[in-house]
């Protein structure tokens, strides 16, 4: 799960062209990176509760993007090809970190 937001955050850095658009998306996606990476250990540890809020933080990061790939803003900086493939990979993590809060 954190290889697949990883992966997003490099093709969000590759190919999304620089600007407010790119700085949010690639923000969002390293702090959702971040948190994912959290709750690992901490389910390991017996602290499931922390790990479920970094899961639904996470969760809530790559719903972020996804809304931010799909706006107008999105639509006019972001080629479709990389806009459709950014949302398909997202909404697949997006279902396996619900799972996990769960």
């Amino acid at each position: 799960m954190v290889c697949r937001l990883e992966d997003a955050d490099e093709v969000a850095i590759a190919e999304i062209p620089t600007g407010k658009l790119a700085t949010k998306v690639t923000t969002s996606l390293a702090r959702a990176v971040s948190l994912a990476g959290e709750a690992a250990p901490l389910a390991g540890d017996g602290d499931a509760r922390v790990a479920r809020r970094r899961v639904r933080a996470a969760a809530k990061l790559t719903r972020k993007v996804v809304r931010r790939a799909k706006s107008r803003a999105g639509r006019q900086a972001i080629p479709d090809p990389t806009r459709t493939a950014l949302v398909e990979l997202l909404d697949g993590v997006r279902g396996d970190l619900k799972t996990l809060a769960h």
